[in-house]
């Protein structure tokens, strides 16, 4: 039987696709971060993430570079800042929506006016 594609995430999957990590390394991390700040994973809410970030940026040393960990960190803290409306929560990953800064560079904006 096939999957609901339309099955609704959870914000602790938001956290961890942020982490950048391959999902089977990512929820590993996450839960063991979330048993030492005491966060249950199942509920957690934006609130709950700055007790997370220095288990995060630890355990995240250790399978990425400084740089990378940083980019992590920064997506977190944006995942945990950003305001949510709760029927749209989870239609489109946060993580991977492409920033309009992108989009506004003038070879997008070429294409785009080409493909009007």
């Amino acid at each position: 039987m096939l999957r609901n594609s339309g099955t609704e995430r959870s914000f602790a999957d938001d956290v961890a696709e942020a982490t950048g990590l391959a999902p089977m390394f990512a929820n590993g991390v996450l839960d063991r971060c979330c048993k030492r700040a005491g966060v249950a994973r199942d509920a957690m809410k934006p609130a709950d993430l700055a007790a997370l970030l220095p288990h995060l940026e630890s355990s995240l040393l250790v399978y990425k570079t400084g740089r990378e960990v940083l980019a992590a960190l920064d997506r977190l803290k944006r995942l945990a800042s950003k305001p949510v409306a709760k029927s749209a929560r989870h239609e489109v990953s946060a993580v991977r929506r492409r920033p309009d800064f992108v989009t506004e560079h003038e070879p997008f904006a070429l294409l785009r006016r080409a493909s009007r």
